[in-house]
């Protein structure tokens, strides 16, 4: 016959052991995106993945792309770092989508 475990025990070792606290990660970013990049960039782009130390972002085009990658990748990773200490990103991704929202 197996142990007896309480729920909680439980559940928090499903949570450690599933992508339910990788998509926890992108949760939090994704709430909070507008206040990373204010509202022009935000209406134009999302937080796609967050995987390990690396961000990707979708946006809609080549230039916006190029403008966050060029001139807002450190301070998007200065906030979300300050913001998220334990997340520790390192890398910012930018993916062009193309597709109008």
């Amino acid at each position: 016959m197996g142990e007896i475990k309480r729920l909680g025990d439980f559940v928090s070792g499903f949570i450690k052991s599933s992508k339910i606290k990788k998509r926890k990660g992108l949760d939090d970013i994704s709430e909070i995106w507008s206040d990373i990049v204010g509202n022009r960039v935000a209406k134009v782009s999302r937080v796609l993945k967050v995987y390990k130390d690396v961000i990707t972002i979708e946006v809609e085009s080549p230039a916006l792309s190029q403008e966050i990658s060029v001139f807002m990748k450190d301070s998007i990773l200065t906030k979300v770092n300050k913001l998220f200490p334990k997340k520790r990103i390192t890398t910012l991704k930018c993916i062009t989508n193309g597709r109008k929202r």
